[in-house]
C-alpha cells in the first residue's frame, strides 16, 4: 500500500506497476478533520485545565476523566 504518496504517482512507477499487474486502490486525500478521536482528546485535554481544582495525581486525573 503506498497511500498515493507523491513518489508513487510518477508515470514510470505507474507503468511498472501496470506491467506487473499490480492494481492500486484510489484513496481519497486524508483530511485531519475526519479524525474524530483528535477532537475527543482535544476536549478531554482542555477539561482538566478548566477546572478550579485540577487533579493532584494520576489517580485523581483518571477518576476525573471517567466522570467526564
Amino acid at each position: 500500500m503506498d497511500a498515493n504518496a507523491r513518489p508513487h504517482q510518477i508515470p514510470a512507477i505507474q507503468k511498472l506497476l501496470e506491467s506487473e499487474y499490480i492494481t492500486r486502490m484510489d484513496y481519497p486525500a486524508y483530511s485531519p478533520d475526519l479524525n474524530p478521536i483528535k477532537y475527543v482528546w482535544d476536549a478531554l485535554g482542555r477539561r482538566p485545565v478548566a477546572r478550579l481544582h485540577p487533579p493532584g495525581n494520576t489517580q485523581q486525573l483518571k477518576q476525573m476523566l471517567i466522570e467526564e
